[in-house]
């Protein structure tokens, strides 16, 4: 059973909640393929066996907060890749809103698009049906719609939501927390903290910006706005401009924020306007920034060797959120897919990827990839350092080692982070490798221009086919010295029959320093 948590802030005034609510639905009641009651599946095309709406997530995917189990899902992939082409409905119990003036829908999703998959919103008032929403493009992960289905709801007295699914072993849909409301009159609240950010060598006067949205029916000024840190004193304000019904708008307090010790700082955002009809939407809580102790010890190295595999045997991207990595290295958020831990080849190999890690050059050690099979082409991926401390190396450079075999290969971006702005500093597009066996790569950039702290991104973009698999390892952030050479790789003699009594061997020597070298031993 679902538990959810509402933390109010009050501020003196009782406010009574004046919205009128149609629909609050988040699939506690439901089970396997039984929805929660006035709530209809039909199947339009299709098996009766298979295809229907699932609430019982039977095939273990990923749910990310605010979706949780039960939430009603079709999977195409799952429990209907057989059957032919699949169009399911899910309609909501039919609601009056005869007397409102203003209808509001609103639900949390992720649609996985890809393979002829579509999905539907639609509103239906008895007589005439309206698209509300429709994507064949996946959403993010997860994904929240708040739309005005006022032309077709408002006034009417028999409405229902339908949410369908259309497509032919095409992905999945996860829908949760259907909410249909008439707005009260005077309702705002804060619905985000945009600013600061998590980041490195965070500042005693930080901005902290906020979006305020006018959920009400009635334009609003003079907004009373708050926000303390770690539970600390409020730091208060007025907002001076108009909020029209239904907008959004971003306010930055003049009072800054003193973020100048590494450590974690939770924030809280509220607004304070008399008469305001719902308490429950006007906070954003324990929204957290990490201002982070940087990495001062060098070489940093990372070569993924401790991290589980994750992904690896999978044909499909890996969505966002999927992969967490236990080194120093993080998948970023808010991209669309992760970084995959992997050994051997990839799942789409040997036409793509590596056969083996960098580190050990074995079909044991590990390095992270992009999946681009199942309907992954051109999605983005992002891998970030911690904050690093470079004020005390004399040449600096970071290098790491990349695989980028197959057709349909991709491209690749190297950003540095000197204060919250991302620079492109290199780029690598386009297969560098024609076969799974042949060697890594070595890029090297110098971080020489920088000083203090900084942090360094790899952005990966998948290509048009499954064939664009890019791969990295051996990533090192380290201090460059005059005299430093080394064996990268031993190129042949190479596998063979008939080998003779003379083969040549020929090797890969790399320069690691700074000085131009000769006669090397």
């Amino acid at each position: 059973m679902k538990k959810v948590l509402f933390l109010i802030l009050f501020t003196g005034i009782h406010c009574v909640k004046a919205q009128t609510t149609f629909i609050n639905e988040n699939f506690s009641s439901a089970s396997g393929t039984t929805p929660p009651l006035g709530w209809t599946p039909f199947i339009l095309a299709g098996s009766p066996l298979v295809d229907s709406f699932h609430f019982d997530n039977p095939c273990a995917l990923v749910l990310n907060a605010p979706i949780t189990s039960p939430a009603a899902m079709f999977d195409s992939d799952c429990y209907s890749s057989g059957g032919g082409a699949e169009s399911v409905v899910l309609i909501s119990p039919t609601f009056n809103a005869s007397a409102a003036s203003v209808v509001i829908l609103e639900w949390n999703q992720y649609f996985r698009g890809g393979f002829g998959g579509q999905v539907y919103v639609l509103v239906s008032d008895g007589v005439t049906t309206d698209t509300a929403f429709t994507t064949t493009v996946s959403t993010p992960d997860p994904d929240f719609r708040s739309i005005n289905i006022s032309a077709r709801a408002a006034g009417k007295a028999t409405v229902n939501i339908i949410f369908q699914w259309t497509g032919d072993f095409s992905w999945y849909w996860i829908i949760d927390n259907v909410n249909v409301y008439a707005p009260a009159s005077i309702d705002v609240g804060v619905i985000a903290i945009d600013s600061p950010l998590t980041g490195c060598g965070l500042s005693a006067s930080e901005n902290v910006t906020v979006r305020v949205k006018n959920f009400g029916t009635a334009s609003q000024t003079l907004i009373p706005v708050s926000y303390s840190i770690n539970g600390g004193a409020p730091v208060n304000a007025i907002i001076l401009d108009t909020i029209l019904p239904g907008d959004t708008i971003s306010y930055t307090f003049s009072a800054t924020a003193n973020l100048s010790v590494p450590g974690l700082y939770s924030f809280n955002s509220w607004t304070s306007l008399v008469g305001d009809a719902d308490s429950t939407n006007d906070s954003t809580l324990n929204y957290l920034v990490v201002h982070a102790t940087p990495v001062a010890t060098f070489p940093y190295s990372e070569n993924f060797e401790g991290e589980a595999l994750c992904g690896n045997a999978s044909f499909a991207c890996i969505p966002d959120g999927s992969c967490t990595l236990a080194g120093n290295w993080q998948n970023d958020t808010g991209d669309n897919i992760d970084w995959s831990t992997d050994e051997g080849g990839t799942p789409s190999g040997p036409t793509t990827g590596p056969a083996t890690d960098h580190t050990t050059g074995t079909v044991t050690g590990n390095y992270l990839f992009t999946e681009s099979s199942g309907g992954c082409n051109g999605q983005t991926t992002i891998l970030t350092t911690p904050c690093l401390d470079i004020s005390a190396l004399a040449n600096p450079v970071f290098t790491y080692w990349y695989h980028m075999n197959g057709l349909d290969m991709g491209k690749w971006y190297v950003y540095i982070d000197t204060g919250g702005t991302w620079t492109i500093v290199d780029s690598i597009i386009g297969p560098q490798q024609v076969a799974a066996a042949d060697p890594w790569l070595i890029d090297t950039v110098s971080l020489l221009p920088y000083s203090g702290v900084l942090r360094i991104r790899l952005r990966g973009v998948t290509g048009t086919g499954f064939n664009s698999d890019i791969a990295i390892d051996d990533l090192n952030v380290f201090n460059i010295i005059p005299n430093d050479v080394g064996v990268i790789a031993i190129d042949s003699p190479l596998t063979s029959c008939g080998l003779s009594a003379s083969e040549n061997i020929t090797i890969q020597i790399f320069n690691f320093g700074s000085s131009v070298q000769t006669s090397i031993p």
